[in-house]
């Protein structure tokens, strides 16, 4: 892999050697060193990859928490629903035999009214 240094010396020598002005060529040498102070580097990346990476995993944590948050509160609704319909059920269930058990009195009462008609006792 390359050197990312920069040597400040030998590049104002080479200027100075090329016709450019001491001064002038230390102003460049030192522009140009501040500016290679932003370059992304390998181990520049490397970090910043590294800080992705850990970020990503905490957001994955974050995620999986929330959906095993999700499906116990999932679960619990689940277990309220089959409570109300097994409640539901065993009301209409009541209710078929108390209109079954009407349905018997009123059935029974007509068959008495008719015995009694047909016997002439009306």
């Amino acid at each position: 892999m390359a050197t990312t240094e920069f040597d400040t010396l030998a590049t104002a020598d080479e200027l100075r050697a090329a016709g450019i002005q001491a001064r002038h060529a230390k102003a460049i040498v030192t522009a140009v060193g501040r500016s290679r102070g932003g370059l992304l580097t390998a181990s520049r990346f490397e970090a910043a990859l590294g800080e992705i990476r850990s970020d990503m995993k905490a957001d994955r944590a974050e995620y999986v928490a929330a959906l095993r948050e999700l499906r116990s509160d999932m679960k619990a609704d689940r277990a309220e629903y089959v409570a109300a319909l097994a409640e539901l059920k065993s009301e209409i269930y009541r209710y078929m035999w108390l209109q079954g058990g009407a349905i018997i009195v009123i059935l029974t009462s007509l068959y008495a009214l008719v015995e009694s008609w047909a016997r002439g006792l009306l």
